[in-house]
């Protein structure tokens, strides 16, 4: 009888993490939090109200048209609310770790290490707070960025512009790797014509709300009227502007001003960067400059929340497993989203300690990526690095 190798079955590994992770998720959906109690529950509530087709085009919250859509669905179905609204969320939890199998397979070209950032993801304490506890729709963009990322490696440009595009539709945060693109077509690897679809998908995804009667004006602004909403420089997340919601600082226009234009000047400074060079940027690189811009664009800009730097942990356990000596990137940066994320869903034990404690873990991933990539900008001989082998057999 033939030995079986669970070396190689990769898919056992799977399969195992993904049960485990329904297990563990489906623990915590009959918690409740206040987002679900106060906004979630009265948005559908007033959807209720009206006949089934107008609740598509009623003007409420700031969440885009797309992400109302499902809200709008749900209410039509006899459904636990609660845990339709999570089990739409875990269920991308699924697409999340499949696209980051993907960009693994693809730089490191090893199944065992692609199903355990596979399993990394899917079990990630914050992916699992995010869709499971929290009941937050984080993981629908990212899990579209992630697939974005995943075909530019492939190069393929166009199908690549059209995930990010569904990412843009459902959250302004996607906007945080738009710089990516921007590098991608100096560097000739997306031409201009294919990045049209990302706003093009952004104003398709409006008319059905438009079509029921909802203003034009409103639902292409949506992301303006977000921005102007909150008057703190921080919202519980671990940025480099924590220390003013330890001190309770607020936000001036001067304030603003300043850290959007030196997240601006940093922005331009990689821009530039990425233009004058004159060698290939190779697929690692890539993801390098992705890690980079998923992590200090909402490290230095000012009313970033926790949930900002969602993102960033998902690219930094990709990371990890394509970089060697890496490994405590994620620790780091997934240490700083749940310490936040913890301060929000338990509210009466991790309140009281500063919030700069997840800056200083931030700030220290943020300067390794930052680190890395130069290194390798400035290495003329750039040897490709093969991933760490880390799983346990």
């Amino acid at each position: 009888m033939k030995k079986v190798n669970l070396r190689d079955n990769y898919i056992l590994w799977i399969a195992a993490a993904s049960l485990i992770g329904i297990f563990v998720r489906i623990l915590f959906f009959d918690h409740v939090t206040s987002d679900y109690s106060y906004y979630l529950t009265g948005w559908m509530n007033a959807m209720d109200k009206v006949g089934r087709f107008q609740r598509f085009g009623l003007d409420l919250g700031d969440y885009t048209c797309p992400y109302m859509y499902v809200l709008a669905i749900i209410t039509l179905l006899p459904v636990n609310r609660l845990y339709a609204i999570k089990a739409v969320s875990c269920f991308f939890d699924f697409f999340l770790a499949y696209f980051s199998f993907e960009i693994v397979l693809t730089l490191t070209r090893n199944k065992n290490k692609a199903a355990w950032a596979y399993a990394a993801v899917f079990l990630c304490p914050t992916v699992i707070m995010n869709s499971a506890v929290w009941g937050q729709c984080d993981v629908i963009y990212s899990s579209f960025i992630i697939g974005a990322l995943s075909l530019i490696l492939k190069d393929k440009p166009f199908k690549s512009c059209i995930l990010y595009g569904f990412a843009f539709a459902l959250k302004l945060q996607s906007i945080f790797l738009a710089p990516l693109f921007i590098c991608l077509w100096l560097k000739k690897k997306v031409k201009i014509r294919q990045l049209f679809i990302i706003p093009i998908i952004y104003c398709l995804g409006c008319v059905p709300a438009v079509i029921v009667g909802r203003n034009v004006v409103d639902v292409l602004t949506v992301y303006f009227k977000q921005s102007a909403e909150y008057p703190h420089l921080s919202f519980n997340a671990p940025s480099f502007l924590a220390f003013a919601q330890d001190f309770g600082i607020e936000a001036t226009r001067l304030s603003i001003l300043l850290t959007v234009g030196f997240t601006g000047m940093f922005v331009l400074l990689i821009l530039i960067s990425v233009f004058k060079v004159k060698f290939t940027i190779n697929d690692l690189q890539w993801l390098e400059l992705a890690c980079v811009f998923a992590v200090v664009i909402p490290f230095l800009l000012p009313k970033m929340h926790e949930r900002y730097f969602y993102i960033s942990d998902i690219i930094c356990i990709i990371y990890a497993f394509c970089r060697k000596k890496r490994w405590f990137i994620p620790v780091l940066s997934i240490s700083a989203s749940a310490y936040t994320y913890l301060r929000y869903i338990c509210k009466g034990i991790f309140e009281r300690p500063p919030l700069w404690i997840g800056s200083v873990l931030m700030l220290t991933v943020a300067a390794f990526l930052i680190f890395d990539f130069y290194r390798d900008y400035f290495d003329k001989h750039r040897i490709k690095e093969t991933a760490v082998d880390i799983t346990p057999f």
